[in-house]
């Protein structure tokens, strides 16, 4: 009999998004991706504001910039980098 809790990964999802989650990774590939992202994004930040001695936001504001970040992401992938009916079509 098989345990419960056993289940194969792709019906993992992320802990952060419930997306599916990356094979060998708790996170679905945006969330990974946004990881990225954000640290380039402050880097810029930070570069513009060297006066700056933290980088402190609410909890909420983060939460809600890595949401907004990780459906931006998966909006971009899914309309500029998936196949999308008709791209193969000649002009």
């Amino acid at each position: 009999m098989a345990n419960a809790n056993d289940s194969s990964p792709a019906e993992k999802s992320c802990f952060q998004c419930h997306r599916p989650a990356a094979p060998g990774d708790g996170r679905c590939r945006y969330c990974i991706l946004e990881v990225e992202a954000s640290e380039a994004f402050w880097a810029v930040i930070v570069r513009h504001f060297p006066e700056a001695k933290y980088g402190d936001l609410s909890p909420w504001r983060t939460i809600r910039q890595v949401t907004a970040n990780v459906d931006a992401i998966e909006e971009w992938v899914r309309n500029n980098a998936t196949p999308q009916d008709g791209d193969d079509d000649e002009a």
